[in-house]
Protein backbone atom coordinates (compact mmCIF):
# COMPACT_ATOMS: atom_id res chain seq x y z
CA UNK A 1 0.00 0.00 0.00
CA UNK A 2 2.70 2.18 0.82
CA UNK A 3 4.41 1.77 -2.69
CA UNK A 4 1.26 2.65 -4.14
CA UNK A 5 1.09 5.82 -2.04
CA UNK A 6 4.92 6.74 -3.18
CA UNK A 7 3.89 5.81 -6.66
CA UNK A 8 0.68 8.68 -6.87
CA UNK A 9 2.87 11.13 -4.69
CA UNK A 10 5.68 10.96 -7.41
CA UNK A 11 3.57 11.11 -10.47
CA UNK A 12 1.61 14.10 -8.90
CA UNK A 13 4.86 15.63 -8.27
CA UNK A 14 6.01 14.96 -11.92
CA UNK A 15 2.21 15.82 -13.26
CA UNK A 16 2.54 19.13 -11.42
CA UNK A 17 5.71 20.39 -13.46
CA UNK A 18 5.73 24.43 -13.12
CA UNK A 19 5.88 24.14 -17.03
CA UNK A 20 8.10 22.90 -19.74
CA UNK A 21 11.73 23.59 -18.84
CA UNK A 22 13.58 25.85 -21.15
CA UNK A 23 16.55 23.82 -23.06
CA UNK A 24 19.92 25.64 -23.46
CA UNK A 25 19.96 27.84 -26.22
CA UNK A 26 16.23 28.79 -26.10
CA UNK A 27 15.96 32.62 -24.90
CA UNK A 28 13.40 32.90 -21.69
CA UNK A 29 10.27 34.59 -22.20
CA UNK A 30 11.36 38.54 -20.60
CA UNK A 31 13.83 38.40 -22.50
CA UNK A 32 12.13 36.90 -26.00
CA UNK A 33 9.72 39.33 -25.93
CA UNK A 34 11.93 42.43 -26.23
CA UNK A 35 13.42 40.72 -29.71
CA UNK A 36 10.32 40.25 -30.70
CA UNK A 37 9.15 43.78 -30.01
CA UNK A 38 11.74 44.80 -31.99
CA UNK A 39 10.98 42.12 -34.72
CA UNK A 40 7.28 44.35 -35.03
CA UNK A 41 8.71 47.71 -34.82
CA UNK A 42 10.82 46.85 -37.89
CA UNK A 43 8.27 45.08 -39.74
CA UNK A 44 5.64 48.25 -38.99
CA UNK A 45 8.60 50.08 -39.79
CA UNK A 46 8.99 48.56 -43.21
CA UNK A 47 5.43 48.51 -44.53
CA UNK A 48 5.07 52.57 -43.78
CA UNK A 49 7.15 53.41 -46.14
CA UNK A 50 6.54 56.66 -48.72
CA UNK A 51 8.73 55.65 -51.37
CA UNK A 52 7.42 53.62 -53.90
CA UNK A 53 9.80 52.43 -55.45
CA UNK A 54 11.79 50.95 -52.53
CA UNK A 55 11.86 47.43 -52.52
CA UNK A 56 9.95 46.67 -49.40
CA UNK A 57 11.06 42.81 -48.85
CA UNK A 58 14.27 43.75 -49.27
CA UNK A 59 13.97 46.58 -46.64
CA UNK A 60 12.20 44.40 -44.36
CA UNK A 61 15.18 41.88 -44.22
CA UNK A 62 17.73 44.56 -43.77
CA UNK A 63 15.86 45.75 -40.71
CA UNK A 64 15.44 42.46 -39.34
CA UNK A 65 19.53 41.72 -39.97
CA UNK A 66 19.69 45.24 -37.85
CA UNK A 67 17.42 44.15 -34.50
CA UNK A 68 18.92 40.25 -35.02
CA UNK A 69 22.87 42.31 -34.69
CA UNK A 70 21.64 44.69 -32.39
CA UNK A 71 20.17 41.47 -29.70
CA UNK A 72 23.87 39.67 -30.82
CA UNK A 73 21.79 36.80 -32.65
CA UNK A 74 21.95 34.79 -35.72
CA UNK A 75 18.82 33.99 -38.26
CA UNK A 76 19.00 30.18 -37.36
CA UNK A 77 19.09 30.90 -33.38
CA UNK A 78 16.26 33.36 -33.98
CA UNK A 79 14.68 30.94 -36.23
CA UNK A 80 15.07 28.21 -33.41
CA UNK A 81 13.99 30.04 -30.84
CA UNK A 82 10.63 31.21 -32.73
CA UNK A 83 9.96 27.54 -33.83
CA UNK A 84 10.46 26.32 -29.77
CA UNK A 85 7.82 29.10 -29.14
CA UNK A 86 5.57 27.76 -31.43
CA UNK A 87 6.06 23.99 -30.18
CA UNK A 88 4.73 25.35 -27.14
CA UNK A 89 1.60 27.72 -27.08
CA UNK A 90 1.43 28.52 -23.38
CA UNK A 91 5.06 30.04 -23.77
CA UNK A 92 4.08 31.46 -26.62
CA UNK A 93 1.06 33.09 -25.09
CA UNK A 94 3.51 34.45 -22.46
CA UNK A 95 5.36 36.54 -24.94
CA UNK A 96 2.65 37.64 -27.25
CA UNK A 97 0.48 39.32 -23.63
CA UNK A 98 3.60 41.45 -22.66
CA UNK A 99 3.76 42.50 -26.43
CA UNK A 100 0.46 43.26 -25.85
CA UNK A 101 1.08 45.48 -23.03
CA UNK A 102 3.90 46.98 -24.38
CA UNK A 103 1.48 48.17 -27.27
CA UNK A 104 -0.76 49.87 -24.67
CA UNK A 105 1.87 51.29 -22.94
CA UNK A 106 3.39 52.72 -26.00
CA UNK A 107 0.24 54.19 -27.19
CA UNK A 108 -0.62 55.45 -23.90
CA UNK A 109 2.57 57.63 -23.93
CA UNK A 110 1.28 58.74 -26.75
CA UNK A 111 0.51 62.76 -26.17
CA UNK A 112 -1.66 63.98 -29.50
CA UNK A 113 -1.21 67.63 -29.57
CA UNK A 114 -3.95 69.96 -31.34
CA UNK A 115 -2.65 71.65 -34.29
CA UNK A 116 -4.00 75.19 -34.54
CA UNK A 117 -5.80 75.74 -37.55
CA UNK A 118 -4.40 79.14 -39.47
CA UNK A 119 -6.51 80.92 -42.00
CA UNK A 120 -4.11 83.58 -42.76
CA UNK A 121 -0.66 84.28 -41.80
CA UNK A 122 -0.66 87.79 -43.08
CA UNK A 123 -3.04 89.92 -41.16
CA UNK A 124 -5.23 92.66 -42.95
CA UNK A 125 -4.45 95.94 -43.12
CA UNK A 126 -7.81 97.01 -41.48
CA UNK A 127 -7.10 100.83 -42.64
CA UNK A 128 -6.54 100.77 -45.78
CA UNK A 129 -9.10 98.60 -47.34
CA UNK A 130 -9.99 97.86 -51.11
CA UNK A 131 -13.52 98.76 -53.05
CA UNK A 132 -14.81 95.20 -54.40
CA UNK A 133 -14.28 94.99 -58.04
CA UNK A 134 -17.87 95.93 -58.84
CA UNK A 135 -17.58 99.35 -57.33
CA UNK A 136 -13.97 100.17 -57.93
CA UNK A 137 -15.46 101.77 -61.35
CA UNK A 138 -15.17 105.62 -61.41
CA UNK A 139 -18.41 106.82 -61.84
CA UNK A 140 -19.17 110.77 -62.26
CA UNK A 141 -20.24 112.63 -59.56
CA UNK A 142 -24.14 112.88 -59.26
CA UNK A 143 -25.01 116.11 -59.52
CA UNK A 144 -23.08 115.85 -63.22
CA UNK A 145 -25.87 113.09 -63.67
CA UNK A 146 -28.55 115.19 -62.96
CA UNK A 147 -27.82 118.21 -64.83
CA UNK A 148 -27.22 115.46 -68.12
CA UNK A 149 -30.81 114.44 -66.97
CA UNK A 150 -32.13 118.21 -67.25
CA UNK A 151 -30.21 119.05 -70.26
CA UNK A 152 -33.27 118.45 -73.75
CA UNK A 153 -31.59 116.40 -76.14
CA UNK A 154 -30.91 118.63 -79.78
Amino acid sequence: MSRILILAFLFLIIGCNAGPEIPKGILPPQEMQYIMWDMLQADGLASYSLDTVMRRPAKRMELYSTVLATHKMSQGTFRKNIQFYESHPDLLKIVLDSLQQMALRDTATIVVKPQKVTTDTVKRDTTNRRLDSVKSRILPPIEKLRALKKEKPV
